[in-house]
């Protein structure tokens, strides 16, 4: 298998990216969201163990108005959600959600801070096991093997207001998306280029 163009356990990648990208990387700065939900937590939930950034701006596929997505791996969803509610429940557009998600009970979290939409995403499951995660790092591999040309058609259908998941699925003939990416993971480079080969 390839490995991903950037750290799934940083953000400092960000700094360096795209003008959407930057500008992720600057409100997270500036919030200093990841390492306050650190500090909240008594650093059971940190950056590289049970915390990262997932959705579509790590591999740049964001649009000016898409969210961003943090990846939580905690215990005790309740708690979380205390925490959540205490320590950001000031700002605006702030609500909560409990519910299953592809089978795994889920926290969700919404808020917005400086012109960016965030959205938490709590499950007791690790983080490179959460269904977030690997979409993403199938879809980078992806856009790694399929290069400018299967960006672009990706981007297209972003930009008509698909999202992420969907939009590769379509251009890939995927039936149902976000279980269909899930099974791609196990496939080497060569097997996806063999599969996806008129695709790409």
């Amino acid at each position: 298998m390839s490995r991903v163009s950037f750290d799934l356990y940083s953000i400092e990648y960000l700094k360096d990216g795209s003008s959407r990208q930057q500008r992720a990387y600057a409100v997270l700065q500036e919030l200093g969201l990841l390492e306050k939900i650190s500090r909240w937590t008594g650093g059971e939930v940190e950056m590289g163990l049970h915390l990262t950034l997932a959705g579509s701006v790590p591999i740049d596929v964001a649009l000016e108005e898409s969210d961003l997505d943090i990846i939580i791996c905690a215990t005790d969803l309740k708690a979380m959600g205390e925490i959540f509610r205490r320590e950001l429940g000031g700002f605006e557009g702030f609500r909560q959600e409990r519910g299953i998600v592809l089978g795994v009970a889920t926290l969700m979290t919404h808020f917005e801070f400086g012109g960016e939409a965030f959205e938490i995403f709590t499950q007791n499951v690790p983080i490179p096991r959460q269904n977030a995660v690997v979409h993403l790092l199938v879809e980078e591999r992806l856009l790694m093997l399929g290069g400018e040309e299967f960006r672009a058609k990706v981007m297209e259908l972003r930009r008509a207001g698909v999202k992420t998941e969907p939009a590769f699925g379509e251009v890939l003939g995927l039936e149902e998306p976000y279980r269909d990416l899930l099974a791609l993971e196990d496939l080497t480079d060569a097997e996806l280029r063999e599969r996806f080969s008129d695709k790409f």
